[in-house]
C-alpha cells in the first residue's frame, strides 16, 4: 500500500528516496500516534532538472483504511534565498571565501575539536604586498580582479580540506588542520610561497603582487582563537619588514620588538 501512495513520488527522483520511503513505512507502522509531518527535500525530474519540495506527509482514513496522503509543494525559490541569506552572512561577497564571522567560529570549533583529539593546527594569517599602491595606480576594479585571483591561488595551492577567509581588505586567514609536525607545515606554506611569485594578467597588465605570511600553531603558540590570530599577525609583522616573506611566530624574537 505505501507503493501505491508514493505513487505520485514516483514522477521525481530523489538521492534520498530510500530514506524518505523508509520515514513513511514508520509512520504508517504507528499510524495513529504520528500527525502530518512536514520536510524539504530535492528531487531530480526525468528532465534531470532539480528543484526543492516541501513534502507534507498526511495520516488519513481512505476506504475504511490507514493510508498516507503526500503533498508536494515547490519551494526551489524559496531555498535559493535562503541560500543567497547564507551566503551573505558566512561568506565574502568578492571573493566566495569564508568572511570573518564564519572563519572565527569554524577556528574555534577546530581548536575545540583539536584539544579533544590531541590534533594540531597551523594558522596563516597573509597579506598581500604593496597591495594599496597597486589599488591606487589601476584603480578599484583592477584591485577587486587581484583580490579575486590572489583568492584563487590560495585556494588551488591548499589542501582541499583548507579552511580559507578573508578578514577584510587585502588580509586573508588560512586554517590547517591535523598538521603532524612543524616540517609538514613548512612543505605546505613553502609551495604556497612558491605559487604566489607568478605574476598576474589584470586588464591587460601584468602584475608582480607578491604576499607577507605569518604562521601561528596550535597548542605550541596559543589555545585560544584570539591569541593565534594575534601571534599569526605578530608573525606577520615581522615577515612584512621585507616583504615576500613567511615568518613563524617566536616568543623571543617577538619580545626584542
Amino acid at each position: 500500500m505505501i507503493y501505491q501512495i508514493l505513487g505520485v513520488m514516483r514522477l521525481n527522483y530523489s538521492e534520498n528516496k530510500n530514506d524518505i520511503e523508509q520515514k513513511l513505512f514508520i509512520m504508517m507502522d504507528g499510524f495513529d500516534a504520528y500527525k502530518p509531518v512536514t520536510f524539504v527535500e530535492r528531487f531530480i525530474r526525468y528532465d534531470y532538472k532539480q528543484f526543492y519540495a516541501e513534502v507534507t506527509a498526511l495520516p488519513i482514513i481512505y476506504n475504511g483504511e490507514a493510508v498516507m496522503q503526500i503533498l508536494l509543494r515547490d519551494v526551489t525559490v524559496r531555498k535559493k534565498y535562503e541560500k543567497e541569506l547564507e551566503n551573505l552572512a558566512y561568506y565574502d561577497s568578492l571573493t566566495g571565501l569564508r568572511n570573518r564571522r564564519s572563519f572565527m567560529e569554524i577556528l574555534e570549533q577546530g581548536i575545540l575539536s583539536a584539544s579533544k583529539i590531541k590534533e594540531q593546527l597551523a594558522l596563516f594569517y597573509v597579506d598581500i604586498d604593496k597591495f594599496k599602491e597597486i589599488n591606487d595606480s589601476l584603480g578599484h576594479d583592477a584591485g577587486d580582479e587581484l583580490l579575486k585571483q590572489f583568492s584563487q591561488r590560495l585556494v588551488n595551492n591548499l589542501r582541499e580540506e583548507s579552511i580559507i577567509g578573508r578578514l577584510g581588505g587585502d588580509e586573508f586567514v588560512v586554517l590547517i588542520r591535523g598538521v603532524k609536525n612543524s616540517k609538514s607545515v613548512y612543505k605546505i606554506v613553502e609551495r604556497l610561497y612558491k605559487a604566489l611569485q607568478l605574476e598576474y594578467t589584470i586588464s591587460g597588465h601584468r602584475i608582480v603582487a607578491t604576499a607577507s605570511i605569518g604562521i601561528s600553531l596550535y597548542p605550541k603558540n596559543g589555545a585560544s582563537s584570539e591569541i593565534l590570530i594575534k601571534h599569526a599577525d605578530e608573525a606577520l609583522y615581522l615577515a612584512k619588514e621585507t616583504r615576500n616573506q613567511y615568518h613563524f611566530h617566536s616568543i623571543s624574537r617577538i619580545n626584542e620588538q
